[in-house]
């Protein structure tokens, strides 16, 4: 889990934090540090109709949240100074944006300064900061993984970037 990050997933797949402030957020859109949870979005206690779609699964980074949808597409929020939303920027962002061109994911998970997936065809797709040196703003397809069921990412500065490749190899 982020290390500036606490969230909850409620059973109706919708996650809930408390505040977390502005480097990582909680995706509503607002900075906050307080210590109670808002009532998640598109939650009964929320009221609200225009619902986003559901997360059942969430990829949290250490200043980024990523989070797998029902559609098997991706939303990530949070800070983004190395490309680690994947939306082709180095924006932060404190509402989920959709990670273009990224579909068909089976999971995620967020390190340090990047977000990997596993796709249902068994490849792996990374952004953000590599690990030796570079950033890719989008999703860049790790050629060397093939038939992955799960990805893992570290979040130690000593264990960043292609490290999750790896992890998701079994090496």
């Amino acid at each position: 889990m982020g290390s500036n990050a606490r969230m909850v997933l409620l059973a109706a797949s919708l996650a809930w934090a408390p505040a977390c402030g502005a480097r990582t957020g909680l995706g509503t859109g607002l900075a906050s540090d307080a210590g109670e949870p808002d009532a998640p979005a598109g939650s009964d206690a929320a009221g609200d109709a225009s619902a986003p779609p559901k997360a059942p699964r969430l990829a949290l980074g250490v200043s980024h949240t990523c989070a797998v949808m029902l559609d098997a597409t991706v939303r990530c929020w949070g800070w983004n100074q190395h490309g680690e939303l994947g939306d082709g920027t180095t924006v932060s962002r404190s509402k989920p944006a959709p990670v273009p061109g990224l579909a068909n994911v089976r999971g995620a998970a967020g390190g340090y300064f990047h977000t990997c997936a596993a796709l249902l065809d068994g490849t792996v797709q990374c952004w953000g900061n590599d690990g030796s040196g570079q950033s890719h703003l989008v999703p860049t397809l790790v050629p060397v993984l093939k038939d992955v069921q799960e990805v893992t990412a570290a979040t130690s500065s000593r264990a960043r970037g292609s490290r999750t490749a790896r992890s998701a190899a079994g090496a």
